[in-house]
């Protein structure tokens, strides 16, 4: 049997970018610039993301006048709750590569299922911030190369947000985790709404 994972080539370079937010206003208004404009051009939306942070930045996509029910009714727009996506591919203190794939790489698949060749999901995530936050550096820059892999199969344009309070004299963790990324962005950038690369993050 052929795997459909396989049939797929990305008709887009995949772009990993990191916003590291000093504030919930902050990063919902990224968040929500980054998804809207995908969601606003047809292009699918996933957003991975604490239970408290879901519902602002689902109020934020409103404002930016996103019919977010008709979107969620219709499978353009899929929001996660970050523990519970955690639990399907958690071995222990690591993320498991093969429950990674079975769980967050199927959600990649079935979500582009019947799909034109040319979309490209757009994906807001923040289960790294969350193990991070939980004492789990190591587990997070799994998370990350896990998540390079997947979107270099599929070409799809991703965000991760984290405080920028996990790195209060943290520089080599800040550091490792801008290896991980394509951008690294600190506030509201422009470019997001295109999602096209400018600069390197590293």
């Amino acid at each position: 049997m052929v795997d459909p994972l396989e049939k797929r080539a990305p008709f887009h370079d995949h772009h990993h970018a990191v916003q590291f937010y000093g504030n919930d206003h902050s990063l919902f208004r990224t968040v929500s610039g980054f998804l809207s404009h995908g969601l606003a051009d047809g292009h699918p939306s996933i957003v991975i993301a604490t239970r408290a942070h879901q519902d602002l930045i689902l109020k934020y996509l409103r404002a930016r006048h996103i019919n977010v029910s008709k979107a969620r009714q219709t499978g353009s727009l899929v929001v996660l709750d970050a523990h519970r996506t955690l639990d399907l591919f958690m071995d222990g203190d690591l993320p498991d590569a093969d429950r990674f794939e079975a769980s967050v790489g199927q959600l990649i698949a079935d979500t582009l299922e019947g799909r034109r060749d040319r979309v490209q999901i757009r994906a807001y995530g923040e289960m790294v911030d969350v193990l991070w936050k939980q004492g789990k550096a190591d587990a997070a820059i799994q998370l990350e190369m896990l998540w390079n892999m997947l979107a270099q199969r599929y070409g799809f344009a991703l965000l991760c947000g984290y405080a920028v309070s996990n790195f209060h004299k943290d520089t080599t963790g800040f550091e490792a985790v801008c290896r991980e990324h394509t951008h690294v962005i600190a506030a509201s950038p422009s470019y997001l709404a295109s999602a096209q690369p400018r600069a390197a993050g590293h």
